[in-house]
């Protein structure tokens, strides 16, 4: 196993890529204008709410054989421990990386972000988004508190799985039927599948086409305008009638 190495200054000012095994032990932020690359079979470990703030263009491209890890520097159950991954107004590509005990595993604020094979688990959110535009596919989303939430956001979101999460799918103040959410498996969380949030305003969600775990539909656990007047309704008709066959990682 390669030798643990500790980024030793808050700021990346120059074109980096880092491979191996790394430890944040602090915020470091990604000055605008650089690029951050992450190599395939890499684990990146954070102290207690260390975080990493981009603002330029980030890739974390891992492949199914060496995936790209982002985790605790510590075995923990604490879902808590590290901060986030925030991309700011650039751009980011994920690909077969794994997310575990985070408070917002990647946070995406009004950045082109496209995840595809992740793996997001032990978190509080395993994907935060505003702005966007975003697009998650290929991706797993369990035991967090939260697998995805949306605030003003627009993007794609297919062919995901969504289980034994708090809460699947939150939209918080959709915009303009920017989100959509389709052909997924979302069903087993245990409060809701989806649910709408504060401040929709009356703006609907396109989720039609997703498996709900049964051939009736989502049942009791959606929760949109018609159990609580304002907040939109989810448009989950017509919906699959058996689950997808995903392309999904392995969980770990």
């Amino acid at each position: 196993a390669p030798m643990r190495f500790t980024w030793p200054v808050t700021r990346v000012l120059s074109d980096t890529t880092w491979i191996g095994d790394i430890l944040i032990p602090a915020r470091v932020d990604q000055a605008a204008g650089t690029s951050l690359k992450i190599s395939p079979g890499t684990t990146v470990r954070f102290a207690k709410k260390s975080s990493i703030w981009t603002y330029g263009p980030f890739e974390a491209l891992g492949t199914p054989e060496k995936r790209i890890v982002f985790t605790a520097a510590e075995d923990t159950d604490d879902n808590l421990y590290w901060d986030q991954i925030t991309s700011e107004r650039t751009t980011a590509r994920f690909e077969n990386c794994d997310f575990h005990n985070a408070y917002m595993a990647v946070h995406v604020h009004f950045s082109n972000v496209t995840i595809k094979g992740c793996y997001f688990s032990r978190n509080e959110s395993g994907f935060r988004v505003r702005g966007g535009p975003v697009e998650i596919s290929d991706s797993l989303f369990t035991d967090n508190v939260y697998g995805m939430v949306s605030y003003l956001a627009k993007g794609r979101i297919h062919g995901n799985l969504f289980r034994n999460n708090d809460i699947g799918i939150l939209i918080r103040a959709e915009r303009r039927g920017g989100m959509h959410v389709n052909d997924n498996n979302i069903y087993g969380n245990k409060r809701y599948d989806f649910r709408m949030g504060d401040f929709n305003r009356g703006e609907d969600v396109d989720a039609r086409g997703n498996w709900w775990g049964n051939a009736d539909g989502p049942g009791a656990k959606i929760r949109d305008a018609s159990n609580e007047p304002g907040i939109g309704m989810i448009f989950y008709q017509p919906f699959a009638s058996k689950p997808y066959k995903l392309n999904l990682p392995e969980e770990n």
